[in-house]
């Protein structure tokens, strides 16, 4: 990112239009510290001076009625049992992890009393189990007492066969799950585990015992959470309406805030946008995502709510077919025992990679709710290289393919000349590095033209190599008009 293009984000944070974590983002997405950020946000006048205090709430409640929008709505309020971000993000209102992560990838205690560490000996040496400490004084919904026998009893729902959980996956190296006491629990791997977290939101073994297993899916509580969570249940339309009312027996000091909440669904993104930024019917709006910028920022012009964009670890990439889809091998074209004819060679793909213009694509397409990256793994940042870099470059890009053995013809098309076989009508991607035109016509009263395609037999032998992507970050942009 140059400096035009910061003086562009900083103008828009002066405005209103973009918020001040956004832009801290978008630097930290370009490879500058949070500090550093935070220091251009000082000097341009956009320091932070919003009157939130630093320090927790001296009281819950007080902050009325939430009303939020979730247009992809939710149908299922156990977590164990949950598919999508829908559900599980309408779970995380009643129920709780014993730790979460936030946006820098650190582990922040919840249910535990601490985050297990070889350092206070919760996790083992060896690597093949971790012991929890769990938080005392934590009580369900319905007054029951939170103790390690739940989280055992989570270990044992979600792994029964018969309960067919769909995260069941995340057991598989479990070997164990034991309570040591009412309060610590010991997790035994079957070898030496990295990622040793595969707890995640807690189900009370009171409710759900009766239900594990093949009647798990006949569980009222399914629709009825009982959890440890800020809000306890009031409602839920699945579909259409979910209501949660405060948790006066919170376990977090001063939380929650709001009196209440509510979670519409139903309508699309658009609407959703609309409702928040531009009518103000409602506080907040997730995944708004799909909305083009250009319509959000009309929207924010109403002065109602503001967009948050926040980026995560999604990519939206291209993968090249590493297998041939002119050749057909059991009756299968593009089979996994066929090797494409050139996508599979170094020097076509280094050519596409460099063929990629991915300015344009930041400026005509993502705006702000995207940025380009050539990196795979992209947040937390501790974690994104800093060694990845990536050009638009059409001479090297001719130079790679001259190198490689792909020579121009006098008609523009190159061919394989190690191979002694060309290409009568190649792929458009092979031809001369041009813009892209569309590959049919416009249609014209009630014709429209359509493109053929012609064959092309494929070089007799070509290296089994991985192809290069060519990732580009994605945001998950919300909508709220309250600060976030």
């Amino acid at each position: 990112m140059d400096e035009p293009e910061i003086h562009a984000l900083l103008r828009e944070v002066g405005s209103g239009r973009l918020s001040r974590r956004a832009f801290v983002r978008s630097m930290v997405g370009s490879g500058l510290t949070v500090p550093l950020a935070s220091q251009l946000l000082a000097g341009a006048g956009s320091a932070q001076t919003s009157s939130r205090p630093a320090a927790a709430p001296a009281r819950r409640g007080g902050g009325g009625l939430l009303k939020t929008l979730s247009w992809d709505a939710p149908n299922l309020l156990n977590p164990i049992l949950a598919v999508g971000l829908k559900d599980w993000n309408a779970c995380a209102i009643f129920y709780e992890p014993l730790v979460y992560f936030n946006g820098a990838g650190d582990m922040i205690p919840v249910l535990a009393q601490e985050v297990p560490t070889l350092q206070n000996g919760g996790v083992a040496k060896d690597g093949t189990s971790v012991t929890w400490k769990l938080k005392r004084g934590v009580s369900w919904h319905d007054g029951k007492p939170f103790t390690a026998s739940d989280v055992v009893f989570n270990w044992e729902y979600a792994t029964d066969p018969a309960t067919a959980a769909p995260g069941l996956g995340a057991y598989k190296s479990v070997k164990q799950v034991e309570a040591l006491d009412p309060y610590t629990v010991k997790v035994t791997f079957t070898q030496p585990t990295p990622f040793w977290n595969v707890t995640f939101q807690i189900i009370p073994r009171h409710v759900f015992e009766p239900y594990k297993g093949a009647k798990s899916r006949e569980a009222p509580n399914n629709l009825k959470p009982v959890g440890t969570g800020p809000y306890r249940f009031v409602e839920f339309k699945p579909g259409d309406l979910l209501k949660g009312e405060i948790n006066p027996n919170y376990h977090v000091s001063g939380r929650p805030f709001f009196d209440a909440i509510e979670v519409k669904g139903g309508g699309d993104a658009v609407s959703a946008a609309r409702a928040v930024l531009q009518t103000g019917e409602y506080d907040y709006a997730s995944e708004v995502g799909g909305v083009e910028d250009d319509v959000l920022q009309r929207l924010e012009q109403g002065g109602k709510g503001r967009v948050a964009i926040g980026f995560g670890g999604r990519i939206t990439h291209v993968q090249l077919n590493q297998t041939d889809p002119w050749t057909e091998v059991d009756g299968e074209r593009s089979s996994v025992k066929t090797v494409h004819p050139f996508l599979t060679d170094p020097a076509v793909k280094g050519a596409l990679a460099l063929l990629v213009d991915r300015m344009a694509i930041q400026e005509q397409i993502l705006g702000r709710l995207g940025q380009v990256t050539g990196n795979w793994l992209n947040n937390p940042e501790r974690f994104r290289s800093k060694n990845i870099h990536w050009e638009l470059n059409i001479d090297k890009a001719n130079q790679l393919l001259d190198n490689g053995g792909w020579k121009r013809g006098p008609d523009g098309v190159r061919a394989a000349t190690a191979s002694g076989s060309k290409c009568s009508s190649p792929p458009r991607s092979m031809r001369q590095p041009r813009r892209c035109r569309p590959s049919s016509s416009r249609p014209r009263g009630r014709r429209a033209s359509r493109s053929r395609s012609r064959r092309c037999p494929p070089p007799r032998s070509s290296p089994r190599i991985p192809a290069t992507p060519t990732p580009t970050r994605t945001s998950t942009p919300i909508s709220s008009s309250s600060p976030t």
